[in-house]
């Protein structure tokens, strides 16, 4: 594979630490992922080590593309993450607050995932979305949003494939338009479904996408076929 006609706006079946040796260092604007958390009934049971291990090479590799990360996290998997970057600045936690989870018994249950969103250096994006506000004190008037996301699992049914962690289309639109520009590359190297993919074709946007799984990258592309083609890229 040759960078970059083999890689832009292309979904890349593999290793994504090895699919990444072949982009070229500080060539992403920004990676936007969800990495395996390690602790999903069904989809891992990696032990602490492990995922610890997982996180430090992962860490490494996304470092050396891009100075600007969003990544999805599973809160026990937080300390790991923010160890592996603590030569960067941490800008936000971000909160997913979904609705649906597992209940516990034992524990609050868990109903929200997170989102790191890490910079090398004061240079990043922050174009944030203008929201209207509805409380009866600022009425009619425009605030910017917050760093919570009241997005429901359940508003998904109508973009609901066989992946086991999918993300709303909505919210990943959100953090892409507010943390780059048109044209900009986005690198999603645990493309999982594809709704990276989707939202930068929506939002005129190049992509990478890497997958692990063939199953998952077919059903990525089949997704991607469906979005129109009215933006161009270049």
């Amino acid at each position: 594979m040759k960078y970059p006609d083999d890689y832009i706006n292309k979904i890349i079946c593999g290793d994504c630490l090895e699919v990444m040796k072949g982009i070229p260092d500080n060539s992403i604007d920004l990676i936007l992922t969800d990495p395996p958390y390690g602790a999903m009934k069904g989809f891992s049971n990696d032990t602490p080590s492990k995922i610890q291990n997982n996180i430090k090479q992962w860490s490494k590799t996304i470092k050396s593309k891009t100075e600007t990360t969003l990544i999805f996290c599973y809160y026990l998997n937080i300390r790991y993450w923010l160890n592996e970057f603590n030569d960067w600045q941490l800008l936000n936690i971000l909160t997913w607050h979904k609705e649906l989870g597992a209940n516990n018994s034992r524990s609050f249950s868990q109903k929200s995932e997170y989102i790191l969103w890490f910079t090398k250096n004061n240079q990043y994006i922050f174009n944030p979305p203008q929201v209207l506000c509805t409380s009866n004190r600022c009425f009619g008037q425009y605030k910017t949003m917050t760093d919570l996301f009241l997005i429901p699992f359940n508003n998904m049914d109508n973009e609901r494939v066989d992946h086991p962690t999918q993300k709303p289309l909505k919210l990943i639109n959100i953090l892409i338009n507010a943390t780059s520009h048109e044209k900009h590359i986005i690198l999603d190297p645990f493309l999982g479904s594809g709704t990276t993919a989707i939202a930068c074709k929506q939002l005129n946007r190049r992509f990478i996408g890497i997958e692990i799984n063939p199953d998952y990258c077919k059903i990525a592309r089949e997704r991607l076929m469906a979005v129109p083609d009215n933006l161009p890229f270049e």
